[in-house]
């Protein structure tokens, strides 16, 4: 598409009924754009060098664009959603008057001042029920991510539990997740300017693009469609579909820098973003870059009071025989549950109770340490120990995120625009944990044990902090081109390559390879703890490579009474590959590394895309409750075939399977959708929508091991037991072949997941 202008209306209207001289048409049209608070779309060569002279009179949108066009040879049309495009008038004499304006047009490519979105325009007025989120709103809202955004902005997101707030489970991970309906997150399509992006490798799964990185300074809107939309977006979308728009400023340079903190005066977090945009003189060429750095700090366990109160809590509830914290004294606890006693060499006294602790200073085998395991029996320390077992493990993960948005446009000709558009987020967590286990079970005499029972201890481990780092870093880059067909026709090609890789490391030490005195003294505790080598214990590289090629043609298809019938085709060819993943176990040292590499994986889709919309009653039948009945048609058809590796080593010896299982199949989705307005500042609009999500890697890829013999009778042979008399496999985990079969009409394979949304909705415009 040529280049458009986009008037925003952002300004108070101007006063109606001013006289206004002749003046320059772009100027009068940014006037009525604010006047009316609406959008107006223009190709500012269009406009060059046409003046008007009118009369700003109270009316309508429609009416005063209509007088403003007369003489000009030009007119408009509108989008829908509050915004209007201006065209060239090939219908002569024909200009929409104020009495017939005309209808809404289905589809805009939208490549205009701000924004690179090669979807569909949509809006909250559309047939489905979108919800489009803009700059302002975004900005107003001041999160730190798109996920902390859509978790607090939009109701339909069930994924209430964000990974940074499960540093240790989640592997020190900041990946965002997003997950529309509670289908889960593979079952929510999550899209960047209308197009895919790399799915986030994991261990055997492709999971859900990872967006943390995502500037919110770059974005321009986010559109969600918290509905079935397989029909539309394809295979995924079963949950929903999300759509983040980025700016393209390619008037400005601006530099910002934000920080900020809790209330408390901690979990700071930095900003900085940094953007330049150029245009050349002809206004052929444009070019934006923008460049964002943020820093989270998190937060540690010590940072809250909480962590020590639920631990109270906790104790108060279960007692010591079933929770045994590390805390800042050496708790102990009876490991038969019978009361404590001391041995001879020490006194012989009885506890009388099961659990006690020895603060951190004195040995066990002094009067003062005598005293203290006396005096504290029945009692356990609850307290923070200062190490990364207590104070210093995070409770959010500190994060840096570093990401680059860089687009280039050149208009050839007046008909054909070229475009490259690249991304890159970077998100790397890094989670302190624990150092080196200190829960450990001793014998009577083992390791300075000063009771006559065995125990379970805890201790702490003063200035050991174990670490756990992650890195998601995600890029892709988009050529393509925005062609004029004609009589309203306009086709796009683009081709979009990308990567998105996950390095983790896990640094700790177990235990196992150290004797540890913990009754020997708070000073003999520290000079044995320096002994200890935090080291890695286990890292895992894995990297996905996307290739997505798409074709879309959309325009007029007939003239309608109540307005043009317009279509949209679209043709894809998606390829995922993962080649591989390195998972290296160091056990307790580095001398002690194994490896194992996991083969690649890969998913490759086919689809074919239709859209209708057909207007059936026209905006101007007022006096029919059915005004502006538009309906609605996508059909999408998508062929997939999924590799994974059989990674079970007994499967590969026996060679079952091979080394690769496979699972192909076919899947047509059908979204229909009516919409009309009863009266003004009212829409009705109702919807069925179905998709499909494919198995997983996990669900195709089997597990198994083999056995001689099986403890369990044969009811059909009481003297055998099962298996006893023949070599059984056992398998368990994935099926191979899942989903092979394509199934008829209205039915729906087995292994494939399938989401209908029937829906009708009661929206007010007013």
């Amino acid at each position: 598409m040529a280049i458009l202008l986009f008037s925003f209306a952002a300004a108070a209207p101007a006063a109606a009924g001013q006289p206004e001289g002749a003046t320059d048409l772009a100027a009068g049209l940014d006037r009525i754009a604010r006047s009316h608070r609406v959008n107006l779309l223009f190709d500012e060569r269009l406009v060059a060098g046409k003046r008007i002279s009118v009369r700003a009179t109270p009316s309508t949108i429609e009416r005063e664009l209509a007088q403003t066009l007369k003489g000009t040879g030009l007119t408009y049309r509108n989008a829908g959603g509050g915004t209007f495009v201006i065209i060239a008038d090939t219908t002569g004499d024909k200009a929409p008057t104020p009495e017939a304006p005309p209808p809404p047009v289905p589809d805009i490519l939208v490549i205009g001042r701000y924004t690179l979105d090669t979807d569909i325009r949509r809006s909250a007025d559309d047939a489905q029920p979108y919800r489009t989120a803009g700059r302002r709103s975004i900005e107003d809202a001041q999160p730190g991510s798109v996920e902390e955004f859509l978790k607090t902005r939009l109701p339909q997101n069930a994924q209430t539990l964000s990974l940074n707030q499960a540093p240790f489970s989640a592997g020190g991970s900041p990946r965002s997740q997003i997950d529309l309906r509670g289908l889960g997150t593979d079952h929510t399509l999550v899209l960047v300017n209308g197009r895919r992006l790399p799915s986030t490798p994991g261990l055997g799964e492709l999971l859900q693009p990872d967006v943390s990185g995502m500037p919110i300074q770059g974005i321009d809107r986010i559109e969600t469609l918290a509905s079935t939309a397989g029909g539309i977006f394809g295979i995924g979308a079963d949950g929903g579909a999300v759509n983040i728009v980025t700016k393209n400023d390619f008037d400005e340079a601006a530099l910002s820098v934000q920080t900020g903190l809790s209330g408390r005066g901690d979990a700071a977090q930095r900003m900085i973003d940094a953007h330049i945009g150029w245009t050349s003189a002809s206004k052929h060429t444009r070019v934006s870059l923008r460049y964002t750095d943020r820093t989270d700090e998190g937060l540690s366990f010590g940072s809250r009071d909480f962590i020590e109160s639920s631990r109270t809590l906790r104790y108060q509830r279960v007692g010591s025989r079933n929770y045994l914290p590390v805390s800042a004294s050496v708790n102990v606890v009876s490991a038969t549950g019978s009361n404590l006693s001391l041995i001879p060499a020490l006194g012989g006294q009885s506890l009388g109770a099961s659990s006690t602790f020895l603060p951190l200073g004195p040995a066990a085998a002094s009067s003062v340490g005598i005293a203290a395991l006396l005096t504290n029996a029945g009692k356990l320390d609850l307290t923070l120990a200062q190490d990364g077992q207590g104070a210093e493990q995070s409770l959010l993960t500190p994060a840096d995120a570093h990401s680059v948005l860089a687009t280039v446009r050149q208009d050839v000709g007046r008909s054909l625009v070229v475009y490259a558009d690249y991304l890159r987020f970077s998100t790397t967590g890094r989670a302190v944990i624990g150092g080196v286990q200190t829960t450990t079970s001793l014998s009577p005499g083992q390791l300075g044990n000063p009771f006559a029972q065995p125990i379970i201890i805890t201790y702490p481990a003063a200035g050991l902090l174990g670490q756990i780092l992650s890195r998601s870093t995600t890029d892709r880059l988009t050529i393509g081109a925005i062609a004029q067909l004609g009589k309203g026709w306009v086709a796009n090609f683009d081709a979009a390559s990308g990567q998105a890789t996950v390095f983790q490391v896990e640094s700790y030490t177990p235990v196992s390879g150290y004797a540890i005195n913990a009754f020997a003294g708070g000073t003999a505790l520290t000079s044995q703890l320096a002994r200890v080598a935090v080291t890695p214990f286990f890292q895992n590289y894995a990297t996905n490579r996307l290739r997505d090629l798409n074709l879309r043609v959309a325009g007029p298809l007939v003239n309608l009474p109540a307005g043009p019938l317009s279509i949209t085709l679209t043709a894809e060819l998606r390829d995922e590959r993962a080649p591989g993943a390195d998972y290296d176990n160091y056990v307790s040292t580095p001398a002690l590394r194994s490896s194992t590499h996991y083969q690649s994986a890969r998913q490759t889709v086919g689809s074919a895309f239709a859209e209708a919309r057909i207007p059936i009653v026209s905006n101007d039948a007022s006096k029919s409750v059915l005004r502006g009945l538009e309906a609605q048609v996508a059909v999408r058809t998508d062929r997939y075939e999924i590799a994974a590796p059989v990674i079970d080593a007994q499967l590969l010896q026996l060679g079952t399977f091979g080394n690769e299982v496979r699972s192909k199949g076919t899947v047509t989705a059908v979204t229909t959708s009516l919409r009309f307005n009863p009266t003004d500042g009212i829409t009705l609009r109702g919807s069925y929508a179905d998709g499909y999500t494919p198995p997983t890697q996990s669900q195709i890829t089997p597990n198994g091991f083999s056995f001689g013999f099986f403890p369990y009778s044969d009811p059909k042979r009481p003297r055998d037991s099962f298996a006893s008399s023949i070599q059984t496999l056992f398998l368990y985990g994935g099926q191979p072949g899942f989903a092979r079969k394509r199934r008829g009409p209205g039915r729906s394979a087995r292994s494939r997941s399938r989401h209908s949304s029937p829906a009708c909705v009661f929206h007010s415009t007013s």
